[in-house]
């Protein structure tokens, strides 16, 4: 599962390809790469082998989504007002604005907060992607993406049988930003309003270090769980630890000589602030020179400020 580190650099690599000035962008949806729904009450005689409580996994277009609102396009009425519409052909579906409706999108519009990505297409429209598995959000050429929804057309195959699945597109003349989610997993939620956070979890690590260090602080010394392993209460409490997954906090706690398994209170009591200053101090490297030179201005195909690659 994407952690804080792979949203980052999400961010990164789509900010190197929208020129400096901004670029105008389409959002396409394609719920047939959305997630899967359970249809409910299906005859005991015509269950599938584990099915749960008579609830049966569905694998034909018209269940995908009855009600994206709930699942891959959460808060879907948020688009309410740009005249979207719905069309079906050769069992795709595809979700599209009219030719008028389009989004300014800058560098500045696309930004990383722990185990989130948003991207604004306007300060009052927002989409927040949240990845599950393999789930990602990339830069695409348009070649490719065009290239890919004729491949979805022609191949003899289930359309879901043939990748990259892409669930949401928002196009450009020259490139792309795709949803790419084989698992059909990924939580996108279009947010309308100058809040663009997410309730669930608190400041990031990488972009909010003072906001992440003072929430933690407030955290008193018997404040952590009593039943919980200190690995499973940091990447379980994502409104604490924003960001932090598996790796990432392992390699905090290898750091910091505390084993997992040690229980979280008395972890805490010992070494709470031991334990804040590593994290930060790991999650600070997304930012140093050294990190950053995955993302190089020759590679690019168009101008590149060295500002936006930190």
């Amino acid at each position: 599962m994407p952690e804080a580190f792979t949203y980052h650099d999400m961010a990164r690599m789509i900010k190197a390809r929208i020129r400096d000035e901004g670029a105008d962008y389409q959002l396409v949806l394609h719920p047939c790469f959305s997630q899967m729904v359970y249809k409910t009450s299906v005859p005991k005689s015509q269950r599938k082998a584990g099915g749960a409580k008579g609830k049966q996994m569905i694998k034909h277009p018209e269940w995908f989504e009855p009600d994206p609102s709930k699942g891959s396009y959460r808060n879907l009425k948020a688009l309410s007002g740009t005249e979207y519409t719905m069309t079906r052909g050769d069992g795709l579906d595809i979700m599209d604005a009219p030719t008028s409706m389009s989004f300014r999108i800058r560098p500045e519009d696309v930004r990383s907060h722990g185990k989130n990505l948003v991207i604004s297409l306007r300060p009052d429209l927002h989409i927040r992607v949240h990845c599950f598995l393999h789930g990602h959000v990339l830069p695409m050429s348009t070649a490719k993406y065009t290239a890919t929804t004729r491949r979805w057309h022609k191949s003899g195959a289930s359309i879901r049988a043939t990748p990259p699945h892409i669930p949401v597109a928002i196009i450009g003349k020259d490139w792309n930003i795709v949803v790419v989610d084989h698992n059909r997993l990924t939580q996108t939620t279009f947010i309308k309003g100058p809040d663009w956070r997410d309730p669930t979890r608190g400041p990031c690590p990488i972009t909010e270090p003072a906001r992440f260090r003072s929430k933690l602080m407030g955290v008193p010394l018997n404040g952590a769980p009593a039943d919980k392993r200190i690995y499973n209460w940091i990447i379980g409490d994502q409104k604490l630890f924003n960001g932090m997954g598996t790796s990432h906090t392992n390699e905090v706690l290898h750091r910091v000589w505390i084993h997992p398994d040690t229980p979280a209170r008395t972890v805490w009591a010992s070494s709470k602030t031991g334990i804040i200053d590593e994290m930060l101090k790991y999650c600070q490297i997304a930012l140093s020179q050294e990190y950053c030179h995955f993302v190089r201005p020759s590679q690019m195909d168009i101008p590149l400020s060295r500002s936006r690659l930190v």
